[in-house]
């Protein structure tokens, strides 16, 4: 697609191939509508925005949201190096809690986020276990707050 990662390359690249699904992070995004890049390309191609990897603002999300949700579905997107991706949804748009819907449990301790997988790892290759509690838990190390089963990412 690009050789470059700029806002204006990615930009440039959806609208010479017609790009339906673009995944960035918000900071990408942040860049993206501080140097005003929506008006500069035509994106009305893209079908699927996913966003993750670091922490979402309300400010760019709602950007995101006036400039795509016309023409594109917009999606947090959420996972662990040790655990993978999971299937998630926002409770509403617009707004930056969301649930994971594959089957796999959260708890919150002391704010921070674990996560029971359906597709545990096994541990890593440099150690005899694996990262897990006794219950089988995994520690992202995200600070969250939560809404019911629902939670948002902030640090």
């Amino acid at each position: 697609m690009t050789d470059g990662r700029s806002p204006e390359e990615v930009a440039a690249a959806v609208e010479r191939h017609q790009v339906q699904s673009l995944s960035a992070t918000p900071s990408f995004w942040r860049i993206f509508f501080a140097k005003k890049i929506e008006s500069q390309f035509d994106l009305s191609s893209l079908r699927y925005i996913s966003y993750g990897a670091d922490v979402m603002d309300s400010q760019t999300l709602n950007h995101l949201i006036r400039c795509f949700a016309a023409h594109a579905v917009i999606n947090q997107s959420f996972g662990v190096s040790e655990l993978g991706s999971f299937r998630t949804e926002t409770t509403k748009p617009g707004e930056l809690y969301l649930k994971i819907t594959d089957g796999s449990q959260i708890k919150v301790v002391e704010d921070t986020l674990w996560i029971r997988s359906v597709s545990p790892m096994l541990g890593y290759l440099s150690a005899h276990t694996a990262e897990l509690d006794a219950e089988g838990f995994y520690n992202t190390k995200d600070l969250v707050e939560t809404d019911g089963s629902a939670f948002m990412i902030v640090s």
